[in-house]
């Protein structure tokens, strides 16, 4: 996949969606989706990069992960691809951008679900959930 982005430079302004999915290239015998996280897809292009060096996804490449959008359970979490990749997404579906130039107001909107912002929601989470536990 990492030979499908361009450099930031060459298309400064495109966004770029990944829907990381594993599959069986070349087998034409049915086997049930695996699917992969972002985690891996971050990875897996840190990794790329690391070998190719093409500037294209560095570790400080600014990224959001995706996970189950439109449920209930939807996690939406932006940081770089290394610290993506230490965030738990969960169960897929998932999906992964690699913005390109950012305007004032989406950076706003991105600093909500910044890595930071996703841990102490999770920690308030976790304290509201002990706290409704204990009252029971």
């Amino acid at each position: 996949m990492h030979d499908l982005l361009s450099p930031p430079s060459a298309l400064p302004a495109c966004h770029s969606l990944l829907l990381p999915t594993v599959r069986a290239a070349g087998k034409h015998v049915y086997e049930p989706p695996r699917y992969m996280s972002v985690n891996t897809a971050a990875q897996q292009l840190l990794e790329l990069e690391e070998r190719l060096g093409l500037g294209v996804c560095t570790p400080g490449t600014l990224a959001i992960g995706i996970a189950r959008l439109g449920a209930p359970d939807q996690l939406i979490v932006s940081g770089t691809l290394a610290e993506l990749v230490g965030v738990e997404f969960g169960a897929p579906l998932h999906s992964l951008i690699l913005p390109g130039e950012v305007h004032d107001v989406e950076a706003d909107a991105l600093a909500v679900y910044s890595v930071a912002a996703a841990s102490a929601t999770a920690a308030a989470a976790a304290v509201e959930a002990e706290a409704a536990e204990a009252a029971v």
